[in-house]
């Protein structure tokens, strides 16, 4: 996609916002590159760079998924629910003043405030389909991460599965995540599919383990 064309679908989801038709929208766009480095080189390189919390390596026959993200779409413990949504990034250069005037404007800014805050709404609701009456909460409404080369402010919401609930209920009232997609989810995603060339895969968020310990 040429850098005008994404500009112009830019366009398009401000006007779908100022129409009231969703509050925002996460648009993303796929780049290609060509190069001689295995995938295991090409996923310790990244690590290198970005390395982060969550992190996989999936080769498959012909190709392969190479992937490191600071963001938790769900911790599910013991019928314990935890989900860390993302809003809010300022770049980290290195440079004490200028990091510093970073990490300032972040956590000043009123538009990444709002944002977060619809994300946090967003997931309340969508825990709140498959959790306890009364056990969603905010344990964080926007506590600032560090990572090599971005600062991030990061919300916490947790909640207790309902009786009788389990690990699909979770997923299914709840993917994909509201920080990936927008606010009304259903709404943004229908923009996403108009705007978006191509389908998103296993981009954001599609990674995951389902362990046997509870």
């Amino acid at each position: 996609m040429s850098r005008e064309a994404y500009f112009s679908k830019v366009a398009r989801a401000k006007r779908y916002i100022e129409a009231g038709d969703i509050y925002q929208v996460n648009l993303t766009q796929r780049w290609a590159v060509h190069t001689d480095a295995s995938p295991i080189e090409l996923y310790l390189r990244l690590r290198g760079a970005s390395p982060s919390s969550h992190a996989a390596f999936l080769p498959w026959g012909d190709y392969a998924i190479l992937s490191s993200s600071p963001e938790l779409f769900l911790d599910l413990r013991r019928g314990h629910v935890i989900t860390r949504p993302i809003k809010g990034t300022r770049p980290r250069v290195g440079d004490p003043v200028r990091d510093a005037a970073a990490r300032q404007e972040l956590l000043e800014s009123e538009k990444e405030r709002a944002e977060l805050t619809m994300i946090i709404d967003l997931l309340r609701n969508d825990l709140g389909r498959v959790c306890s009456p009364g056990s969603v909460r905010v344990s964080d409404a926007g506590t600032l991460e560090e990572h090599p080369t971005v600062f991030h402010r990061v919300a916490t919401i947790e909640g207790d599965l309902e009786a009788g609930r389990d690990w699909l209920d979770l997923l299914l009232a709840s993917f994909p995540g509201g920080s990936v997609t927008g606010a009304p989810k259903i709404r943004a995603m229908q923009i996403i599919d108009e705007l978006e060339p191509a389908a998103r895969g296993v981009y954001c968020g599609s990674i995951g383990m389902i362990g046997l310990d509870g």
